[in-house]
């Protein structure tokens, strides 16, 4: 005898979700997206502070470095002082310590080759050495001579033994530096950040430093308008950085800028604007500096 199907109870035992059901779900889902952007928004946040205080907290540093010190910048106090105060010894070319009050390189080249991009040693890299071997800043810095380039290239991996992390992240490094004066800027010492691949002496600009841009358009445009005026072709906060691959042997530049905004920009070269109208600002296209007061 076949069987019969009561499809009365069949359906009877087949439901989908209520309305109030998939109420409930709809708004579980909105809880956990909205919990995962505000949560990435705070992280965001957190890091452009710490990031932000970092610059506050070397610039502080090397005031007080002038202040302990006769005046003299770290990296650029000059023997006997750098000796008699007990910190690490001094070359007596140019830009290897002699106080003139600009950060400068040494590239090994006699007479002497003592650009303000140059990374490697002398006073740019001597900075991290005083400011950290006499307590102002954590870290240990103690990598980098004043007359003695390294024997072999800084890789990205050895970059934590010459330069602080930044706290921002992505691989992005804190260096000191006097920019090329082609630039129209004034004769004046930044601290600049990006994210280091190498400093070489293969590099047109002998041990400059490569590096990415690699700070979101946002992120930079926050970070100025809370310390500047929002503008990254002047004032204290500017869109420059560190990268003998692009500025040849100037070694330091502008972030990619042009007249009309685009996703690659990382401001408008016309108004000095950041480029947040385009990807929602979201392209890593800047490195930024800070002056030093």
């Amino acid at each position: 005898m076949p069987l019969e199907l009561n499809h009365k109870n069949i359906n009877k035992n087949i439901h989908g979700f209520t309305l109030i059901e998939l109420s409930i779900v709809i708004v579980i889902i909105g809880l956990v997206v909205g919990g995962i952007i505000v949560g990435n928004d705070l992280i965001s946040s957190t890091e452009l502070r710490a990031t932000i205080s970092q610059a506050e907290q070397y610039s502080t540093a090397s005031n007080t470095f002038r202040l302990k010190y006769n005046n003299f910048l770290p990296g650029d106090i000059p023997d006997p002082y750098a000796n008699q105060f007990g910190l690490a010894a001094r070359g007596t070319l140019a830009g290897q310590g002699d106080g003139n009050g600009i950060l400068e390189g040494y590239n090994g080249t006699p007479p002497i080759v003592n650009f303000g991009w140059v990374q490697s040693a002398g006073e740019t890299a001597m900075f991290w050495v005083d400011l950290s071997s006499s307590g102002l800043i954590s870290g240990n810095f103690n990598t980098a001579k004043s007359d003695l380039v390294p024997g072999s290239p800084i890789s990205s991996s050895n970059m934590g033994l010459y330069f602080p992390p930044a706290r921002i992240g992505k691989a992005n490094y804190f260096y000191a530096y006097s920019p090329w004066s082609a630039f129209g800027l004034p004769s004046t010492n930044y601290i600049g950040t990006s994210a280091p691949l190498t400093i070489d002496s293969a590099n047109s600009c002998a041990w400059c430093m490569t590096s990415n841009p690699n700070i979101k358009v946002n992120q930079a445009d926050t970070i100025d308008k809370k310390i500047d005026d929002g503008v990254a072709n002047k004032g204290k906060v500017i869109a420059m950085y560190a990268n003998s691959i692009a500025f040849g042997d100037q070694g330091t530049g502008w972030s990619v800028n042009a007249a009309t905004d685009s996703a690659a920009t990382c401001f408008n070269s016309a108004s000095g604007k950041y480029s947040v109208g385009n990807n929602k600002g979201e392209g890593l296209n800047c490195g930024i500096s800070f002056q030093l007061q």
